[in-house]
């Protein structure tokens, strides 16, 4: 048995004690001081690293000087660091070494880049003709003789980065910094360092130099032990691989796994329902939302390639902008003349609409804003270039297509054979036009196109008799009359001027007699019809690719020569505006039509074939309906006779592909160059899943409840960006986060092969100062590729924000959040924040992109497939082995022939490309289901990520299992002979090897392995750890947590791994339902409920991101009064608990502190370092705390060096300290123990309740009160597993917690202690009889609910239950239950109020259970008076007989 807790004998009145002081709070002595946590530690290392840096430095001068010039100034110098350092130096091992590592790091890192692009060019790779001297040095050194022999073999680039690294490290590592041999006995005595005996001058000068020397040596041995370790990790389980037994055998084991996938699959597939089921999760679920892959792979390659042009456009911006600022300077240095940046803007405008000459620009700004300038110009005029070269090819094959048919005959009643090859035609030669006599570098731009809702919503009622309006038409007017003055003013010349206005402005049904304000509601109501506004909560679907119709329309002269008509339509004037407009529409529009042209189309097929297709089971990717106007008579004429043949009329098609599940892409307008929104698919048909695909996803409307649901969008948006973007911590996760999700997929970082350097630069570097036209290719290419701006966080906040926003209160709203964003600072603090976020997840899938080229590429080179034929052949092989799934775009190939030549990918990119995608998470790639999660709800918080995680650890095993798996077949010898062959195949099989070992290292080995290794350095042992778990928060349910300090009294420090663990998501959700099995398991529990238990964890976990309340929506809840708002306010109470005001508060205080509590959510995440709300109130932040000395509210203690390393490591320190919080347990326990007995109280007190309801409901509250009990005991065992001492234990749950003295002394000998029934029960019983109520009985059988509590005092707990078990100590036990009680007699009391029917024979009363004889099951009338209450007591009984 557990050791019995003995109170304490009673003792008399005690004297009155003398009052001794405390010691000062906050007050530490001098052996606190010197002690200090791990993070302390490491926030100190931070801040020690720069200046131990700087004393190196120094200290090297002092040493030539001292040695040159017998000085003495070393000493001093040392001194003087040694001072600075003294008081802020770390005393822990974790510190000095993150002193090491910072302060190494500061210095060597650009010597890594600089040895890293040399190695890439020495290796063959190309130079990115780099403008810094430093990078260019590298580049040369690469490219020489010298440099290639050393840098392009592994051992050589092993080799200098070592000598490299003991030159550094020799040169600028301070004095007293100690060498492994110090601490290491085996290590060689040359290498420790001598320690300062008093000397001076020359001959301090020597030991520092000595010392200096034997750092040196260690740096470098250890830098080429650190590489070749790396690699080991990185290509070792590759090497090892290769080996021909284990080669095979491994890939015999893939095969095995993969058949049994397959196996599986097919069984499945053949379940009833099974494909419809699979149809539907792929629709929801699937990243192509059920649509063929290869069509879904180049609508997103179109994607890339407009967003790699729109990148580039934004660079030449930049440029522009940049060199402007610079311009205006010098003017202003050169002749004092100050030239503000409007003044500029307004000329650089005129200039690019042709009002300005390049003569003036260049005397006015100089060559470098003309160049800049010509740069934005050149990049127009090739895109014009591609558009007119589209026109041309459209309106030849139009016209080719229609010779041998007259356009002006009618082929129908109102019908002519006519295309939009006459509307291309006529653009084109607008085109041609303007190039050849063009003053103009781009056309002019103007709201009433760019954005009509919000031109026509401004447009007043009255416009026509306010400024803009009759400005236009007077100065129209005065145009028209150039010629003939006499007729300006006249009533004539007055109409025609506001006829052609409003005809400009498309209102001029207002000359018709249509009121203004009619008119306007007409135009907006068709604009947002065409927009998809339907009336309906979300608006129809549309074109995710935006051809830019309004390029190509026809100009009126008058808006070229009349200002007053250009400001009334609304002109952008902001040449930067302009310019980001212009090239946007054209880089989208010409990559969209390539798109629809010369992929989708030539897969079209005719209605009539079609169906008959689709009758066999096919299912064509576009159909086109006969069309009179779009086909010749005879092609009309055959398509409808075969459609006749199968007895379809051509009015019911729509009807039969729409049965088909095919859905219309817009409408054909021949009057449109390009044919309608979708170009040349324009009213052709296609697949619901392609056209999910082919259209934007729906969007919240101007309906009442979408905008609500816009604006609570909006509000989450806003929340969710402010608490986790400007987040210093979150964005060190981050990184680590990512750099681990490399080594997952097979890429740990090396620089063999891989510049990642260059990488670097292009995603750290503002766009501006991508100068480096290497650096701007390689961009170009990885946008291409699909693999930038794709970070799931700023893209779902993006949705979040802009959904629903551009009508109604949801667009205002939106322009409070955009003016809040916009303060100063807050905006440059946001935008550095998200470009470093977009940063690093674009670097990180560049470097994953590249390491995949590079294991491709030494594949390939590994089998000798030294020529195009032979790589074609193991390209076919990879994709028949369903290695990959394309090995070329035939969008980015188009682009390439249409004159984007850097648009083309190798095949090798290609499949680098997909796999990245793939493997890492990426916005485009989420499912339906979950993007509409997170946009129409305000639970999830960035569900998207979780599905993510899902998604990238399934691909990379599947992948992995496939390499491994993968198998010669008779093509591929056949192509390139069985020895080469052979070899492409075990390098494949070695490369899932490598990708598995990085998988499972990331997911499983690494994490178990910290967590190992925190639990040895701090003396945790297993169950400490087990216990552990149980006592921490919720949320941290199955993540794997990093023991800092354990005090063993019950105070353990730890961090939680899973904060940077990618795949967290995964195998948090795997631990939990473990640890809930064995938790379970220590309740006593049955293995029916330890598996349940378990996995309804797993299940609640990874449900969890997809069900918890947003940030702002919970604060928002937690904030309203439960009153009048039912079900979803809690009454200014948390989920947790904490209380933001209590019900005695005035309305005023309850209002205030719930406006700031929801206030606080969408406050940046770095003032809350400063100042935070919390409880309704402003408090101190973290960072504050620390800074002033102040205690947190239950005295946390707030350290600055800890506040540093919080932020720099990305780890937030938690603390378990029992000695403080274990009353929590208790606090737990108490409410529900008392809900138990009130629900009994209730049902005794009930006017309906016979004896035999009371007894049961007395039963129900004391098999309640043995869990929650059994529960409080588990939590004890814990506590005192932890270290916490009986007394502590004690204190907490009587003296904090307010429990009884001997209830808890009970409970902590592992005995039930039930309670009484009260004896005011019966006092309310009594009074409901005075009161006059009718009662069935008027007696409460106490003497039968007393006999059932005793029967059950001192019965083991649960927890002591399996305790004795698991030690074979069950034959101890005696327990043994009373007799049954005799019947009893029961009677109505005399009635009061309605008469009562007469005695009432009083059931035997249900007698409480007996312990059994071991082999004689109990009587069923001793378990209770119904089946539920006999298998409940029927277990219990069990438990204490032993069986």
């Amino acid at each position: 048995m557990a050791e019995e807790y003995v109170l304490p004998e009673p003792v008399g009145p005690a004297p009155t004690p003398e009052y001794v002081l405390p010691e000062p709070i906050g007050v530490a002595s001098a052996e606190e001081e010197d002690e200090q946590g791990v993070i302390e530690s490491v926030g100190r290392g931070i801040v020690t690293a720069p200046i131990s840096l700087a004393q190196g430095i120094v200290e090297l001068g002092a040493i030539g000087l001292d040695s040159a010039f017998e000085t003495d100034t070393l000493r001093p110098v040392t001194d003087w660091f040694s001072g600075i350092k003294e008081n802020i130096e770390p005393t822990g091992t974790a510190g000095r070494v993150t002193e090491e590592v910072v302060g190494f790091g500061l210095g060597f890192i650009p010597i890594a880049g600089w040895l890293g692009r040399a190695g890439h060019v020495a290796k063959g790779g190309r130079a990115l003709s780099s403008r810094s001297k430093f990078m260019k040095s590298a580049e040369k050194f690469g490219g020489s003789a010298a440099g290639k022999k050393l840098l392009s073999s592994r051992a050589g680039l092993f080799g200098t980065t070592a000598v490299a690294t003991g030159v550094y490290e020799g040169l600028f590592s301070p004095d007293g910094r100690e060498t492994l041999s110090d601490s290491v006995s085996m290590l060689p005595d040359a290498l420790k360092t001598e320690a300062y005996e008093g000397q001076t001058g020359g001959a301090e000068a020597k030991r520092q130099f000595r010392n200096k020397l034997r750092q040196a040596a260690e740096a470098s041995a250890m830098s080429a032990g650190f590489d070749t370790l790396l690699y080991g990790l990185g290509a070792g389980s590759r090497e090892l691989a290769k080996l021909p037994v284990i080669n095979e055998t491994l890939s015999l084991a893939g095969r095995g796994i993969v058949n049994s996938f397959d196996l599986v699959g097919r069984g499945a597939a053949k379940v009833p329902g099974a494909q419809r089921s699979k149809q539907l999760f792929d629709k929801y679920f699937s990243s192509t939302r059920g649509a063929d892959p290869s069509v879904v792979s180049s609508i997103q390659d179109v994607e890339g390639l407009t967003k790699a042009e729109k990148n580039r456009a934004v660079r030449l911006i930049t440029g522009y902008e940049n060199s402007m600022k610079s311009a205006i300077k010098t003017i202003k240095k050169q002749n004092g003349t100050k030239v503000s940046m409007d003044e500029a803007e307004k000329d650089i405008y005129n200039f690019l609409v042709g009002g300005l000459g390049d003569d003036v620009i260049i005397n006015k700004y100089g060559n470098s804003v003309h160049k800049e300038l010509g740069k934005i110009v050149e990049f127009s005029t090739d895109l014009e270039d591609i558009l007119a070269r589209q026109l041309e090819d459209i309106a030849s094959k139009e016209e080719l297509r229609l010779a041998g048919a007259t356009a002006q005959v009618p082929f129908a009643p109102g019908v002519q054979v006519n295309s939009r090859g006459s509307a291309a035609r006529e653009a084109l030669n607008q085109m041609r036009a303007l190039q050849q006599n063009r003053r103009a570098h781009l056309s002019r731009m103007f709201e009433v196109h760019q954005n009509p809702i919000r031109f026509y919503q401004e447009l007043d009622e009255n416009f026509m008799e306010q400024e803009p309006f009759q400005d236009a038409v007077k100065n129209l007017m005065a145009y028209n009359t150039r010629n003939n003055p006499a007729m300006f003013g006249s009533p004539q010349s007055i109409a025609n001027a506001e006829r052609l206005v409003l005809d400009i402005v498309n209102l001029g049904e207002i000359q018709q007699g249509v009121a203004p304000k009619q008119a306007i509601k007409k135009r907006l109501d068709l604009i947002n019809r065409q927009m998809g506004e339907s009336g309906a909560l979300t608006s129809e679907r549309q074109p995710l690719f935006r051809l830019a119709d309004e390029m190509l329309i026809s100009r009126k002269e008058v808006i070229t020569e009349v200002p007053a008509v250009r400001a009334f339509m609304g002109e952008v004037t902001d040449p930067k505006a302009l310019a980001i407009n212009t090239l946007n529409n054209l880089a989208e529009t010409t990559s969209a039509v390539d798109f629809y042209r010369n992929i989708l189309n030539p897969q079209t097929v005719a209605a009539g074939s079609a169906l008959a297709s689709m009758r066999s089971g096919a299912r064509p990717l576009a159909v086109e309906l006969p069309n009179p106007s779009q086909m010749t008579p005879d092609e009309y004429a055959s398509e409808i006779d075969l459609l006749t043949q199968q007895g379809v009329r051509i009015e019911d098609l729509e009807d039969a592909l729409s049965l088909e599940g095919y859905r219309k892409l817009g409408e054909f307008n021949p009057d449109a160059p390009l044919g309608g929104q979708y170009g040349e698919m324009s009213g052709k048909y296609v697949p619901a899943e392609i056209y999910d695909n082919l259209t934007a996803p729906v969007t919240l409307t101007s309906h009442p409840v979408s905008q609500l649901a816009s604006i609570v969008n909006q509000i989450k948006g806003l929340s969710q960006k402010q608490l986790i973007v400007p987040n210093v911590a979150s964005r060190v996760r981050d990184f680590v986060g990512n750099q681990l999700m490399r080594v997952a997929t097979g890429n740990a970082p090396s620089m063999y092969n891989q510049d990642f350097a260059g990488a670097a630069q292009v995603f750290l570097r503002d766009a501006s100062n991508l100068t480096d036209e290497g650096l701007a290719n390689l961009k170009f290419k990885l946008d291409a590729a699909g693999v930038t701006d794709s970070n799931i966080l700023l893209n779902a906040i993006k949705q979040y924000q802009t959904e629903g926003s551009a009508v109604g209160a949801a667009a205002k709203v939106r322009k409070g959040i955009e003016k809040y964003e916009g303060l100063p600072v807050m905006k440059q603090v946001m935008n550095f924040f998200e470009r470093v976020t977009d940063g690093v997840d674009g670097y990180s899938k560049a470097t994953v992109l590249m390491g995949e080229e590079a294991k491709l590429n030494e594949v390939f080179r590994g089998a000798n497939l030294d020529n195009p034929d032979d790589l074609g052949s193991a390209l076919n092989w990879f994709q028949r082995s369903g290695l990959a799934s394309r090995t070329r775009s035939e969008v980015l190939d188009f682009a390439a022939e249409e004159g984007r030549p850097s648009a083309r990918l190798s095949p090798v990119e290609i499949i680098a490309a997909d796999r990245t995608k793939s493997m890492m998470p990426t916005y485009s790639q989420i499912g339906t289901a979950v993007r509409t999660l997170d946009r129409a709800l305000p639970f999830g918080n960035f569900t998207s990520f979780a599905s993510e995680n899902i998604r990238n650890m399934s691909n990379i095993l599947n992948l992995g299992l496939k390499e491994l798996a993968a198998a010669v077949d008779d093509d591929l010898i056949a192509e390139l002979g069985e020895q080469r062959a052979r070899a492409l195949v075990r390098q494949t099989r070695a490369m899932g090897a490598q990708r598995l070992t990085g998988l499972l290292t990331v997911a499983a080995i690494t994490p178990k392995a910290m967590v190992r290794a925190s639990m040895n350095a701090t003396g945790t042992t297993d169950e400490q750890m087990d216990r552990l778990h149980e006592q921490v928060a919720e949320y941290l349910d199955g993540h794997d947590l990093i023991v800092l300090d354990n005090d063993g009294e019950g105070n353990i420090q730890y961090v939680d791994l899973s904060y940077v663990s990618p795949y967290g998501f995964v195998t948090d959700a795997i631990n939990a339902g473990l640890r809930a099995y064995s938790e379970k398991g220590r309740l006593d529990a049955s293995e029916a409920e330890q598996l349940a238990s378990g996995a309804w964890s797993s299940v609640a976990s990874l449900a969890d991101p997809f069900s918890s309340e947003s940030i702002v929506f919970e604060r928002i809840r937690d904030a309203l009064p439960s009153e009048g708002f039912p079900g979803i306010g809690r009454g200014g109470v948390t989920s947790t608990g904490a209380k933001i005001y209590t019900d005695v508060d005035d309305y005023g205080t309850k209002v205030s502190r719930g406006f700031l509590h929801v206030m606080d959510s969408l406050a940046p995440a770095y003032l809350k370092l400063a100042g935070e709300g919390k409880k309704g109130q402003i408090e101190p932040g973290r960072l504050t705390r620390a800074m002033m000395n102040t205690p947190g509210a239950r005295g946390q203690d707030y350290n600055t060096y800890e506040e540093l390393a919080r932020q720099v490591t990305g780890f937030t320190p938690m603390e378990l300290n029992l000695r403080q919080d274990f009353e929590f347990s208790g606090k737990e326990y108490s409410p529900r123990r008392s809900a138990a007995k009130t629900a009994a109280n209730r049902q005794i007190l009930r006017a309906d309740s016979t004896p035999a309801d009371m007894i049961s409901g007395w039963n129900n509250y004391l098999d309640t009160l043995y869990r929650e009990q059994s529960k409080l005991y588990n939590d004890i065992q814990a506590a005192r597993t932890l270290g916490l001492s009986e007394d502590e234990i004690y204190r907490n749950l009587v003296d904090k917690a307010k429990l009884g003295s001997k209830e808890i002394a009970t409970i902590m000998d592992g005995q039930f202690y039930p309670g009484y029934v009260a004896d005011d029960v019966d006092d309310r019983l009594r009074m409901q009889i005075e009161e006059g109520r009718s009662r069935l009985v008027g007696d409460i059988p106490f003497a039968e609910l007393d006999a059932l509590t005793d029967s059950r005092m001192d019965q083991p707990l649960s927890p002591e239950l399996f305790r004795r078990r698991q030690a074979g100590e069950m034959e101890d036990v005696g327990y043994s239950l009373p007799e049954p009680v005799g019947p009893v007699e029961y009677s109505l009391p005399e009635p009061i109020g309605p008469a009562a029917t007469g005695p009432v024979p009083a059931p035997a009363a249900p007698q409480a259970p007996q312990a059994p004889a071991a082999t004689t099951p109990p009587s069923p009338s001793l378990l209770g008076g119904n089946l539920i209450d006999q298998l409940r007591n029927s277990e219990i009984a069990q438990r204490l007989s032993g069986q």
